[in-house]
């Protein structure tokens, strides 16, 4: 599931946003600080969605691919059966996002990776932070175990990488309405 889903995010989105030409939409409405609008709300469309043939045979070929990738679940009122399932939630497009809020996101990722390798080479602090989940939780104890394998003979490469990510939104402040980046956590 988990390699279905790496091939959807990193192979077919891109080719889905590029294949798709961005003349059916065109941003309007209220801006802040002169940015695109957060939501899809005031999007003048050029033409009808449900008119244009070009998306209902994208839309058809999406989930066409998500059935053949798995990228379904088991609708709660039928859970004995395999053959009743929804597609999960996914977008076909990206959407607008404030040029400022994506440039702070971008400013202090180098700050949170030099803290997220810090961590990850602090063997003393990963082993008593992770211990009493370790006890319970098989996955994490294998990682645990490889964790102390590394501790024990040493790190034999020269080149470390680091696969981290991190998600944020666009969140409008209830009191200013202004724009605010916040971390989306796990």
């Amino acid at each position: 599931m988990a390699n279905n889903l790496f091939k959807f995010v990193f192979f077919v989105l891109p080719f889905l946003v590029v294949i798709f030409p961005t003349y059916y939409s065109t941003p309007t409405g209220p801006k802040n600080a002169g940015e695109l609008p957060v939501s899809n709300e005031g999007i003048q469309l050029g033409k009808r969605l449900e008119e244009c043939d070009e998306l209902n045979i994208l839309i058809q070929d999406a989930v066409d691919w998500a059935h053949t990738v798995s990228l379904v679940y088991r609708v709660p009122e039928h859970r004995e059966r395999s053959d009743v399932v929804e597609i999960m939630p996914f977008a076909l497009f990206p959407s607008p996002f404030p040029r400022r809020l994506f440039e702070e996101a971008q400013a202090v990722q180098k700050t949170l990776q030099l803290l997220y390798f810090r961590v990850s080479r602090d063997y003393s602090f990963l082993k008593e932070t992770h211990r009493e989940a370790g006890e319970t939780d098989d996955g994490l104890r294998r990682v645990l175990d490889i964790l102390d394998d590394v501790n024990k003979n040493g790190v034999k490469k020269s080149i470390t990488l680091i696969l981290q990510r991190s998600d944020y939104m666009c969140h409008v402040n209830s009191e200013t309405g202004e724009y605010e980046l916040k971390q989306v956590d796990p």
